[in-house]
């Protein structure tokens, strides 16, 4: 009887598999470098440091064909220092990315914790060094915190059309008794065509703290960011 059942379990999977096409790709970055520090108040030091030129990082993403040119997505991402083994942030598992989605000829929808339309701009237009290395650009743009990734986000991707893309983005900031305090919105548009990489990206973010029991509101002014980054490609020179 137990055989019988084994037997029809596997035989239900692969009936599942002929009829959807899916794929899970495990991917991540490995970064290590040896440091030699002189000059600080604590004298010369030497030690192993994680991301140097981007942070280690393991992740997975998957998708699925639903049929009728729609397909299901995820991506599960964690990073981690090399040098010790930890999760480079304490009390979480999936610290860097976790979202879930879908995407047709309409566009993408995902929903989770993901990057800000504001940072993806950075990344794959402003910053030759893709905010890594020590001359990244988050040495003088707000690129940290929330306005690189945020929690509890819904996402629209805009098909490109044209050499045109667009991401319009929304966090809930999920405070009882204030639906706008701690929401973040964000979005950009770009444009893309041969040689010329061009795109415009704004984000605002409510910092506000609703009040509770025993506990007041706190009031704060709204953040915003505009960003026009552009890049041309001379063969050459970029």
């Amino acid at each position: 009887m137990t055989n019988k059942m084994i037997a029809a379990a596997v035989l239900a999977s692969a009936s599942a598999g002929a009829f959807a096409q899916s794929s899970i790709t495990i991917y991540g970055i490995v970064d290590a470098v040896y440091v030699r520090e002189s000059g600080g108040v604590a004298g010369t030091a030497n030690k192993i440091t994680s991301g140097a030129a981007s942070a280690s990082r393991i992740g997975f993403r998957g998708t699925e064909d639903l049929g009728n040119g729609v397909s299901a997505l995820f991506t599960l991402e964690t990073g981690f220092r090399l040098d010790t083994g930890e999760v480079d942030a304490s009390g979480t598992i999936f610290n860097r990315q976790a979202f879930v989605g879908l995407k047709s000829k309409a566009g993408t929808l995902t929903v989770g914790r993901q990057y800000t339309p504001w940072h993806q701009a950075l990344t794959q237009v402003g910053d030759p060094f893709s905010t890594g290395y020590a001359g990244g650009s988050k040495n003088l743009f707000p690129d940290f915190g929330s306005n690189v990734r945020t929690s509890n986000t819904v996402m629209y991707s805009a098909p490109a059309m044209m050499g045109f893309t667009a991401d319009v983005a929304y966090s809930a900031g999920e405070q009882s008794g204030d639906s706008s305090a701690g929401e973040q919105a964000g979005a950009s548009i770009g444009y893309s065509q041969g040689p010329l990489n061009v795109r415009l990206a704004y984000n605002h973010k409510n910092s506000d703290i609703a009040g509770g029991p025993d506990v007041p509101a706190v009031n704060r002014s709204v953040g915003r960011n505009i960003l026009l980054a552009a890049n041309y490609d001379f063969k050459v020179v970029k």
